[in-house]
């Protein structure tokens, strides 16, 4: 496997290293758990998910776009329609957000870890056993990756 720095997408948010310095991507907590097994609960538990910013930001975004168009109809109408496209668009995104994308790679990458799932492609790790460097070959994508004691 290449590194990430020669994929050219070490910037890439939803890109980590395994601990053998190869670049992954991560895979988002619905595909985790339905390729191990784990409940999906249980996963964003651990690794936390988006749902606060998501709600916030683009349920702002999507109530002042609306606003200004609604704005040359009605300007009372958008006026007390406002709070509310905030909070149906921002709570509809957000719950979305939290199925599909981790609070931040590296507590997605770590809450599959402690299941003992492949962050990379959600293999179950439970039967496999470390190398000599102490790292778990993942033999479905050939990540390599140090599980938690």
């Amino acid at each position: 496997m290449k590194s990430q720095k020669r994929h050219g997408r070490w910037w890439a948010p939803s890109w980590t290293l395994d601990d053998r310095e190869c670049g992954v991507r991560v895979i988002p907590p619905l595909k985790a758990s339905q390729e191990s097994g784990v409940r999906l609960d249980d996963l964003l538990r651990e690794g936390g998910a988006r749902f606060w910013r998501v709600f916030v930001i683009g349920g702002a975004i999507y109530a002042t776009l609306m606003s200004l168009v609604f704005f040359f109809i009605d300007k009372k109408t958008t006026l007390v329609g406002f709070p509310f496209m905030w909070l149906a668009y921002g709570g509809m995104m957000g719950l979305y957000a939290r199925r599909r994308a981790w609070k931040s790679i590296s507590d997605g990458r770590n809450a599959m870890l402690r299941f003992r799932i492949c962050p990379a492609c959600g293999y179950n790790l439970r039967k496999s056993e470390p190398e000599s460097d102490g790292c778990i070959v993942c033999p479905e994508c050939a990540a390599a990756w140090r599980l938690p004691v």
